[in-house]
């Protein structure tokens, strides 16, 4: 469904509103966390604005802790978390975690773990 530009921009600041509210920050933490004040965002957030800078983008994403795609109207689901790019701290790189088992063999008559 092609959508107007007004809609384009209600529909991400609805967005961008909706994922502030899951993580139950204020528009001025969003804003801060970004770099950016907090006056710009609100009316990102209204979706009055027209422009946003892409590495304001890129950081909204981050803070946000979902995807540009759902941001941006790519994707109709929120995928929630994106999980970070780095190993958290506490965790050992190369271990293997449990991961559900798939129904169906592999061609070496092994089992798949799904990924």
């Amino acid at each position: 469904m092609a959508r107007t530009p007004l809609e384009f921009r209600v529909e991400c600041g609805r967005r961008l509103r909706r994922r502030r509210n899951i993580l139950g920050k204020t528009q001025g933490a969003i804003a801060a966390a970004v770099g950016m004040d907090r006056v710009p965002y609100a009316q990102m957030a209204a979706g009055r604005s027209q422009a946003v800078q892409l590495l304001d983008l890129a950081k909204l994403g981050e803070e946000l802790q979902t995807s540009l795609d759902y941001l941006l109207l790519r994707m109709a689901d929120d995928p929630g978390v994106v999980p970070p790019r780095h190993c958290p701290e506490g965790a050992v790189s190369g271990v293997a975690t449990p991961l559900p088992r798939s129904p169906y063999p592999c061609a070496r008559q092994a089992w798949c773990w799904l990924l």
